[in-house]
């Protein structure tokens, strides 16, 4: 076998220089999160809120993805390709148990949300009263005439729990929005109770900033350019349900990027207090940046050459892997996570420009670096969607970073236990899940042979 020394480090590519660790890495770690994708400030913001209120770092840097998607909105989108631009949207669900502080730790970040719900209230209720006291003592005519030129001031809102198609037509004719709930289960089991398909046909548009429109009995409402997110959690017995309504058939299912806890140990409160005002600093600069953009037109933003050649061949590759299982569903879900790094390319892009000491931020077209760090994403996320195919439809996949290891063996090359658990380093696989769980799922499934030697393998080519 050729030198396995120099293979690259998946959890530490050349733009990654800025990379904070955990102190405290005693827990056994099964879905390792790419915080390094994150500007340093942000890392160190993260890590402290784990240290101080034992929050899983997977649902704070989630949330934060979520949070600016939703302070860009419509703002910006991305050119892909000539034909094929896209939004940064996010439809997430975080798995845990109802133990593990799923909502705390989302509620945390989404206040630079509430915060900016708050300050919408006061505006609309102070315009409100300055255009009521207008019309007041006006005839009728009069208040005609007033009404044509000056609109009735209306309330932006930025987070909601209500899913129903009316309300969130409505809200997002206002401003872009996130759909927060506790609970995802709730929502997708109320999936087509009025009209089959109807309620899927909705977010399925939605995702992709393309027209919304209810149609239900004396009910017409129409939304152009809509920008919704979607988070909240699922525990993790109920993933088997999440194919019910025909959501694992109709795609629907995989535009929903699952986040893993990093360790199934015990949570425990810690007596550590916030030291620093970086949570503080955090909220105020993601506050600004959503008042920066708001007299802003629509920004088309390209790729820049290198990182379009990085996604084409990122995607295509996640494409081979997952046609060599000849399975539709493990197709539609790598596929559609592909279809999220120029998404996440771009808030990473944005992220990186707030917090890394620019002046201002102005995104001239999205960089190699950005497109980097979001295929990370997008491999911890091809990681999680394995693990609920395998709760829900009993497929044959891998978990975590598994696949980045079997990427890694050579073909036609023998290969000794030393050099595999070398390669398993590589990618942050621990050495007890390397042999108790990684090696005799690949034997079994015959990825791996065993040669007459002991000690010897070699891989299988499909």
């Amino acid at each position: 076998m050729t030198k396995i020394n120099n293979l690259p480090d998946l959890n530490n590519i050349s733009s990654l220089e800025d990379t904070v660790l955990p102190k405290n890495t005693a827990k056994e770690v099964n879905y390792p999160f790419p915080l390094v994708v994150f500007p340093k400030y942000i890392q160190e913001a993260l890590l402290e809120l784990q240290d101080v209120f034992s929050f899983e770092k997977p649902y704070t840097a989630m949330t934060t993805l979520v949070v600016l998607s939703v302070i860009i909105g419509g703002k910006m989108r991305v050119i892909v390709k000539n034909g094929w631009t896209t939004i940064p949207s996010i439809y997430t669900a975080i798995i845990g148990n109802s133990s593990i502080g799923k909502s705390p730790a989302i509620k945390i970040i989404l206040k630079v949300l509430t915060s900016i719900n708050e300050k919408e209230i006061e505006r609309y209720e102070a315009k409100k009263a300055e255009w009521e006291a207008a019309i007041a003592g006006m005839n009728e005519t009069e208040k005609r005439e007033f009404i044509l030129e000056n609109k009735e001031p209306t309330r932006k809102r930025l987070i909601t729990s209500d899913a129903t198609q009316e309300s969130l037509c409505h809200l997002l004719a206002k401003d872009s929005l996130v759909l927060f709930k506790d609970e995802l289960i709730g929502w997708l089991k109320s999936m087509n109770q009025y009209r089959q398909g109807a309620d899927i046909e909705f977010f399925l548009s939605v995702f992709n900033g393309l027209v919304g429109e209810v149609d239900r009995v004396g009910k017409n409402l129409y939304v152009k350019d809509p920008f919704l997110s979607i988070i909240g959690g699922i525990q993790p017995s109920i993933l088997p349900q999440l194919t019910k309504n025909g959501n694992g058939d109709n795609g629907f299912l995989y535009r929903i990027l699952f986040v893993m806890p990093e360790s199934e140990s015990v949570n425990y409160l810690s007596e550590k207090e916030l030291s620093s005002n970086r949570l503080d600093t955090f909220y105020k600069k993601m506050e600004g940046l959503y008042y920066a953009l708001q007299d802003e037109e629509m920004r088309y933003i390209p790729l820049s050459k290198e990182a379009r050649s990085y996604f084409i061949s990122s995607f295509n590759h996640y494409l081979k892997i997952a046609s060599e299982t000849k399975d539709d569903a493990i197709i539609s879900a790598y596929k559609k996570v592909g279809d999220y790094m120029p998404r996440f390319a771009l808030l990473l892009e944005v992220l990186h420009q707030l917090f890394d000491d620019q002046i201002g931020v102005y995104i001239g077209s999205v960089s190699l670096v950005s497109m980097e760090k979001a295929k990370l994403l997008c491999d911890y996320f091809i990681g999680t969607a394995n693990v609920v195919l395998e709760q829900t439809h009993g497929k044959s996949s891998f978990q975590g970073n598994h696949q980045s290891f079997l990427d890694l063996i050579p073909e036609n090359t023998l290969v000794t236990t030393s050099e595999l658990h070398k390669i398993a380093e590589q990618v942050g696989i621990k050495t007890s899940n390397f042999k108790n769980r990684l090696l005799p799922k690949l034997l079994e499934k015959g990825m791996l042979k065993k040669t007459d030697k002991r000690g010897e393998y070699i891989k299988t080519v499909s």
